[in-house]
């Protein structure tokens, strides 16, 4: 019975947009797609330029190891490159007020 109320008001959705089974599916369902150009949220050319000059000023920084850290080696390395990345968007803004944000291990 579950089958039957399933499969009608799928058949009903379809109709109710228009849709019809394309040759040879054996299982299609209704869909939206809908394009990001339009859409004010998306990513805008200026905007990929700038984060693409903080991720090139972030490759090229090397943050020195903290003597009294213990994870500090990790700045430049392997799960602590977004450090770098930080830095580099620092840079690139030229922000004159900077907060620091450390973690329980002071990094």
């Amino acid at each position: 019975m579950a089958a039957i109320w399933k499969r009608l008001r799928e058949g009903l959705g379809r109709r109710a947009l228009g849709l019809k089974r394309p040759p040879g599916a054996s299982d299609w369902r209704p869909s939206l797609i809908a394009s990001l150009a339009d859409d004010p949220a998306s990513q805008q050319p200026f905007d990929l330029h700038w984060i693409l000059k903080a991720v090139a000023k972030a490759s090229a920084i090397r943050l020195k190891e903290m003597p009294g850290l213990i994870d500090s080696f990790y700045y430049n390395i392997f799960p602590g490159e977004h450090y770098r990345l930080l830095a580099g968007i620092l840079q690139q803004l030229q922000q004159l007020l900077r907060i620091d944000i450390c973690k329980f291990n002071g990094m």
